[in-house]
């Protein structure tokens, strides 16, 4: 034994004396994850780094991290993964794909970010893409349209650079090093400011520690340190009320009568509407199970009544009902076929509409187009009040179109349809709604009632992640209004 060491030793003195006769360029490969511990005012620990992500991500599950302090693994400066975080989308950046299987070519629906922010973060695997929950919907969305954040970083003060390579400096100085560039759109947590060469500098969470980088009043959105702003809270009315947050700020749906077991006053977390939850932490335990049992309710999902209502359903309301809903909305006079009552090239009105609604005088026509379609005509009827304003929106008098049929996104009044008259905009809503929505055998059935990016027509028929609940809403609060003619006259499947 003694000789062989003694002949490895000749070799390594051998290549040591090589080594030293050449110059070779030699190349470290630096850690490609790093895992740190955080709290509301950043960095406060790093547990390791790692070139292999199942490594970082077991170190940073075997820490015990809590909503105030919880282990995030960071790629090339971003987060990508954390015991317990949130998804902020990026705003005003066009529609996102969203994706049952990780690897999956074929979307299984689509978000418009601006409608809704926020969704809950189940997992990460070291691709390019993360796990979420966003309004019943569970699968994968690409990491370049988001940011992961921790739970304890939703307390702290955050900006959102607008611009491209915005330098990230080691001090507040203009002379200091330069150790990266900012990502546009990220979002990143700042802790403190100061001026200095004529900018404001502020302290941000960067890589495995911080940075500092200027601000010359216009390079960034800010936002203002607070909690997770999609939740749920029973109202005094009863009514359970769902807050989310949106690109305009924060709205709410009224899902109407809450089920008996949450309490008014109370604040509640879930991201399908089913199960309930009073800790964020629990929530996303089981989010990453893909369990319930740490619900409130996990033997009794709550299924809203009007967003789960089958469009084939029957609605006890007539046609005289429908007229008059309009007439009480303060409208006197409908519209005539072949008068033209809006510009669409100049964006103007040719006629004075005061007082008038395309919807007037239209209750026979819900009703009968339901009966030949076989629809729910007060649902039906509701969504149109939603989609068209009570009847008076731009799209309304230029088209005849009521339910926005055809408008997207960049151009509503361009890619709406138009019709000859308002019956023709109700037959068409039927016919996707009675139909192409509502056959099993089709490529737009995920379940024939308004739900949500799980399940039911929002699946494809918008990019508003709560588009079926503000349908869903309309039906309630226009029920609700007139007797509650329809709550629980059907039974839900």
């Amino acid at each position: 034994m003694k000789k062989i060491l003694m002949k490895l030793n000749n070799v390594v003195l051998v290549v040591a004396i090589l080594l030293s006769c050449f110059s070779f360029p030699i190349t470290v490969k630096a850690a490609t994850y790093s895992v740190n511990v955080l709290d509301s005012s950043g960095v406060v620990e790093q547990l390791g780094t790692f070139t292999n992500y199942s490594e970082a991500e077991t170190k940073m599950l075997a820490y015990p991290s809590n909503e105030n302090k919880t282990a995030a693994i960071y790629k090339d400066g971003k987060i990508v993964s954390a015991r317990y975080a949130i998804v902020r989308f990026y705003t005003e950046t066009g529609n996102l794909y969203l994706y049952k299987g990780e690897n999956d070519s074929n979307a299984y629906t689509y978000t418009n970010p601006n409608y809704g922010v926020e969704a809950a973060f189940i997992d990460y695997n070291g691709g390019s893409r993360v796990k979420l929950m966003l309004s019943g919907f569970i699968g994968w969305a690409d990491l370049s349209r988001l940011d992961v954040v921790p739970l304890p970083l939703l307390q702290a003060n955050t900006l959102t650079p607008q611009y491209t390579d915005i330098r990230v400096r080691d001090d507040a100085d203009t002379s200091g090093n330069i150790i990266g560039h900012l990502t546009v759109y990220n979002t990143y947590a700042y802790y403190d400011k100061v001026t200095n060469d004529g900018y404001t500098w502020y302290k941000i969470s960067y890589d495995d520690g911080y940075g500092w980088v200027a601000d010359n009043g216009k390079w960034y959105n800010f936002s203002v340190g607070t909690t997770m702003q999609t939740y749920y809270n029973p109202y005094t009315s009863g009514n359970l009320i769902h807050y989310y947050k949106s690109l305009w700020g924060q709205y709410f749906t009224n899902l109407g009568p809450k089920p008996s077991y949450l309490n008014i006053g109370t604040r509640y977390y879930s991201f399908d509407g089913n199960y309930f939850y009073t800790s964020l932490t629990k929530m996303l335990d089981d989010y990453r199970t893909g369990t319930y049992k740490n619900a409130l309710n996990a033997n009794d999902p709550f299924y809203a009544y009007y967003l789960y209502l089958s469009n084939h359903s029957t609605t006890n309301y007539t046609a005289s009902d429908l007229d008059n809903i309009i007439i009480k909305a303060g409208f006197t006079s409908g519209v005539t076929p072949g008068i033209k009552y809006y510009d669409i090239e100049n964006h103007k009105f040719l006629v004075d509409v005061s007082g008038k609604s395309v919807m007037y005088g239209t209750g026979k026509d819900f009703i009968e187009v339901g009966n030949s379609y076989g629809i729910n005509a007060f649902s039906a009827f509701s969504t149109a009040l939603n989609e068209s304003d009570d009847g008076t929106s731009e799209i309304a008098f230029a088209k005849f179109n009521i339910f926005g049929l055809g408008a997207n996104d960049s151009d509503p009044m361009g890619g709406a349809h138009s019709y000859a008259t308002v019956k023709d905009s109700i037959i068409e809503f039927a016919e996707l709604t009675g139909s192409k929505y509502s056959n099993p055998n089709g490529s737009l059935f995920f379940g024939s009632f308004y739900g949500n990016k799980g399940s039911g027509m929002n699946v494809k028929y918008a990019s508003d992640p709560y588009w079926g609940e503000k349908q869903a809403m309309d039906y309630y609060l226009n029920d609700n209004k007139y007797g509650l003619q329809d709550f629980n006259s059907n039974t839900l499947g």
